[in-house]
């Protein structure tokens, strides 16, 4: 049933993906390089809709039944953002009206889920980091996307696993969004036809975040292993954002300085960058997995990604120095 579900998923996706490319073309949606790019020839940009559009299906056929309230104001705030976003990608929208359609977009999911004012505001502040992380990681060929889907995978084998069972409203959404975005990823990765785009990275991060916070109020142990699981979008986007702030940059435009920026200036590929970093992810998953069979202590939980994000952080700006010092 599952595999079913994860194939009809990618291959509905991957069916999208064809219209979606064909409107951007005719909108001349295209990702030009620039020096701050990793890519060197236009590519599209937006392609992200078409795994939106299967999510808003699975939100429509299954979060409704189990929670109406959740389902109109998750699509209502993809509407929202899906709007903005989109214009932002055929030029250009202000990022203060950027940012003001992502707090709207938190603050209705805050209320949508029941928390109260307080836990609101804490998660909602979490929840809008990740979307801006995910939106700032978005940087090479399959990363985001693939990270993401790895994402949704553990959090179908997380809850399956806590549940004792294969079915329901929050497993299926997660194998669905897993589908949709492996039946996209052969348009980002080895070689991209379309980029996600704000569209996209900013819609399926706002949605990956929103799917997490709904399965851990179903299953509140399940905040060990869900939240590092998506450790990486804070760990990279948090530490680069800080030493970025330390340096003076202008750490709101775009750069090349996260940490797999470095791994592609020292010479490696789009590609092994990629596949790195998936492993790690991959690894990280199974010693969570691991730690929730056993009823591992909390630390374990948050020992795990520091350890795993922490090696490869310190591996990629070791290898950067090295190739700089040695280059000049």
């Amino acid at each position: 049933m599952e595999w079913l579900l994860f194939l009809g998923a990618a291959l509905v996706g991957w069916g999208f993906c064809h219209p979606v490319g064909f409107l951007l073309r005719r909108l001349e949606m295209w990702d030009q390089p620039n020096e701050r790019s990793s890519h060197q020839k236009p590519v599209l940009r937006g392609g992200g809709l078409a795994v939106v559009l299967v999510l808003a299906l699975v939100i429509i056929g299954w979060v409704h039944p189990e929670n109406s309230t959740l389902a109109f104001g998750w699509l209502g705030a993809l509407l929202l953002l899906g709007w903005v976003n989109f214009l932002d990608d055929r030029g250009h929208v202000a990022k203060r009206i950027r940012l003001l359609t992502q707090i709207i977009a938190v603050a209705t999911l805050m209320v949508a889920l029941g928390f109260s004012p307080a836990l609101g505001l804490g998660i909602g502040f979490l929840l809008l980091s990740f979307v801006n992380f995910v939106n700032f990681i978005d940087g090479i060929n399959g990363l985001a996307a693939g990270q993401l889907l790895l994402i949704a995978v553990g959090a179908a084998l997380f809850y399956s696993w806590q549940t004792g069972k294969f079915t329901g409203a929050h497993f299926v959404l997660a194998v669905a969004f897993a589908g949709a975005l492996a039946g996209f990823l052969p348009m980002n990765f080895p070689q991209p036809k379309m980029f996600l785009g704000d569209t996209g990275s900013v819609l399926l991060g706002f949605s990956c975040g929103v799917m997490i916070i709904w399965m851990c109020l179903d299953q509140p142990r399940m905040w060990l292993c869900l939240f590092p699981l998506c450790s990486y979008f804070f760990l990279e986007g948090g530490v680069t954002l800080v030493r970025r702030i330390i340096a003076g940059e202008k750490w709101w435009l775009p750069h090349r300085e996260h940490f797999f920026h470095r791994l592609i200036r020292s010479g490696w590929s789009h590609s092994k960058t990629t596949m790195v970093i998936w492993m790690v992810q991959v690894a990280l998953t199974l010693v969570l997995w691991r730690a929730l069979a056993v009823e591992a202590s909390g630390l374990w939980f948050w020992l795990a990604p520091l350890v795993a994000w922490g090696a490869f952080f310190g591996f990629s700006e070791t290898k950067f120095r090295r190739r700089r010092r040695d280059s000049n």
